[in-house]
């Protein structure tokens, strides 16, 4: 068997390194590259180098398309697309609880004119977990209150991801690139490593 060809092949293509490329490399480390160095950190899918890495090394990143929970940002106006109902008491109400929706422990304040509610939001006490943009919910009365039927659709935008939806690299080697591009590092770990061993290249 001959050997392979490299004038005209892809090593005998190969660009060099010039010094402006190597000038333009950006050494900072993953948490700084952008951002605060919070989970919130946006590397917008860079590679991550490994530098000098222990035996027990290992980073937790978050991938690019990776999205968390929806945050619920307001409500679809009652008349529009929802309701705003009737016999509810007039003036303002808070941590009112609401059913419906795809999630749970949603709780609104509203304020209600002629017994129609005509605002609503979310209230500090919410947790509003698990809700879908577009979920029809509908307020709860509760107490003497005999109000029913105002119904409202929630505006939700996809949330930042958790550290829970994560994935872990172990066994890094020195000098090595992870086999994925970033979006967010959540945790290093491994003897004597640190966030500067671990540089970003875009």
């Amino acid at each position: 068997m001959g050997q392979f060809p490299t004038n005209d092949g892809i090593v005998g293509q190969a660009m060099p390194l010039t010094a402006a490329m190597i000038a333009s490399i950006d050494v900072r480390p993953a948490w700084l590259f952008q951002n605060s160095g919070t989970l919130g950190t946006n590397l917008d899918s860079s590679v991550i180098y490994c530098g000098n890495m222990p035996a027990d090394a290992s980073i937790v990143v978050i991938l690019p398309g990776t999205v968390g929970p929806s945050v619920i940002t307001g409500f679809v106006s009652p008349g529009y697309a929802g309701s705003g109902g009737t016999n509810y008491e007039n003036g303002p109400r808070f941590n009112i609880d609401t059913k419906g929706g795809s999630g749970t422990g949603l709780t609104v304040n509203y304020t209600a004119v002629d017994g129609a509610i005509e605002t609503v939001e979310i209230s500090a006490a919410s947790t509003d977990a698990g809700y879908l943009n577009g979920d029809l919910i509908e307020i709860d009365p509760q107490g003497a209150d005999p109000g029913f039927g105002a119904t409202f659709r929630i505006v939700a935008e996809p949330g930042l991801p958790t550290a829970a939806q994560g994935v872990k690299f172990e066994g890094l080697q020195s000098g090595s690139i992870l086999p994925v591009c970033v979006d967010f590092v959540t945790a290093v770990a491994g003897t004597g490593v640190s966030v500067a061993d671990f540089i970003v290249c875009k």
